[in-house]
């Protein structure tokens, strides 16, 4: 209201703002088609003096602010409380960077995981179990709390279900099975918030090293290579503020301190297990990660399929782990 316009081009800009206002609010469009019918002919047949339409498209907007799901502030579910979800397959450092970035945003972290039958709907069979990627999650040390069956589209129900204010995810769009962006009601909402995506790893990228490394493949080329060669192409980044960021910078070695050391090569369940079986022997863990030579040496060609800094940052990701020796003997 009180706004003048110089020409069409500018109050029809105004028009498709609010256009897109009531596009993400569909419980209003039965209400504002008539009016929008009548303002966009009126505004075709005159050249000036657009207020009185202006004051009166905007003067229906406020009437409705006061609906509750339209106002992001009556929203009773706690801010601190912030959610992600995920299938967790096949589990690495980029997973475990967006948990922990999610973590950064309240006090408590909720974590969804998808069921079988949710992922294979949705993207397709997954590599590891239901169990397996629920345990997985579980020994994740910026997961608060951990909740199995999670939708693959999230909806404000489910967040007011938990008690959180705001779902996390990266920045690119995940879609659902029918093509349509899994977030988008929670966008409209304002209940959305983005992360980084952690680029150069992947599940995708795993399994496709997976298949590289099959014998048939290895077969079929002229010149045979080893996983470690991938691995040198990999643009996989680790910086020392990543391993900062992931390092546990408050615990200092006191009473019982046990080593155990390994490859931790592709991360899954057995090797979580075996890091709490180790802590429980003692108070403080530290785990020695061996390097992509000494792996390749005593594990074979195909080994490691993870880069050394990949395999550290998930050992350093686990709750049950203290320090971590970075090339271990």
């Amino acid at each position: 209201p009180g706004v003048s316009f110089e020409d069409k081009r500018h109050f029809f800009m105004t028009l498709c703002k609010a256009t897109l206002f009531f596009n993400q609010n569909p419980q209003l469009i039965s209400q504002m088609q008539d009016m929008f019918t009548t303002n966009h002919l009126m505004a075709q047949q005159v050249t000036a003096e657009f207020d009185r339409y202006v004051e009166e498209l905007m003067s229906f907007i406020n009437s409705y602010r006061s609906i509750d799901i339209l106002t992001p502030s009556r929203v009773r579910a706690d801010p601190d409380r912030i959610y992600i979800d995920g299938c967790w397959d096949i589990m690495h450092s980029g997973h475990f960077n967006a948990i922990r970035q999610a973590k950064m945003l309240g006090k408590v972290l909720v974590v969804g995981v998808h069921n079988d039958e949710e992922i294979m709907r949705n993207k397709g069979m997954p590599v590891m179990t239901n169990q397996e990627r629920l345990s997985m999650v579980r020994a994740c040390k910026w997961a608060d709390e951990v909740v199995e069956n999670a939708p693959y589209s999230a909806t404000e129900e489910w967040l007011d279900s938990l008690n959180c204010r705001y779902i996390a995810h990266g920045d690119d769009i995940a879609l659902n099975h029918e093509g349509v962006d899994a977030y988008s009601q929670l966008k409209t909402a304002g209940r959305f918030k983005i992360i980084k995506r952690t680029e150069g790893i992947s599940t995708t990228m795993i399994v496709g090293k997976l298949l590289l490394m099959t014998m048939e493949n290895k077969a079929s080329v002229s010149e045979p290579f080893t996983a470690t060669e991938i691995n040198h192409k990999s643009n996989f980044i680790t910086t020392t503020r990543r391993i900062s960021e992931f390092a546990n910078r408050t615990r200092r070695p006191e009473g019982k301190i046990i080593y155990v050391d390994g490859s931790f090569d592709l991360f899954h369940i057995g090797h979580v297990e075996t890091l709490k079986k180790a802590k429980e022997l003692g108070d403080f863990l530290i785990v020695g990660v061996h390097d992509d030579l000494t792996v390749n040496q005593h594990k074979g060609s195909n080994y490691p399929i993870m880069n050394l800094y990949e395999r550290v940052l998930n050992v350093l990701a686990v709750k049950y782990v203290d320090e971590v020796v970075i090339a271990a003997p």
